[in-house]
């Protein structure tokens, strides 16, 4: 099932890289308890967003679409963020 457990710490772990952070336990548990950490998910996001020759990596869309699934918001300008 998509959006289950292991896609949701791959996700996480996608992120994580892309922004050039450790996927350490306690970085992705900060992603697990997004509302406390709202803030600072956004930010880790916009540091991951590929800005490659304007091309996205089809990796960084199925994470950010795995988190959305999962409850937990990566773009700070959707209705009801921030």
């Amino acid at each position: 099932m998509r959006g289950g457990p292991r896609d949701l710490n791959w996700a996480i772990s996608v992120i994580l890289e892309a922004a050039q952070l450790p996927v350490s336990p306690k970085y992705v548990a900060a992603f697990l308890n997004s509302t406390q950490n709202q803030q600072w998910i956004y930010s880790v996001v916009r540091k991951a967003q590929p800005q490659i020759g304007g091309m996205t990596s089809t990796f960084y869309l199925d994470a950010i679409e795995i988190l959305t699934a999962n409850g937990i918001k990566v773009n700070p300008y959707a209705s009801g963020s921030g």
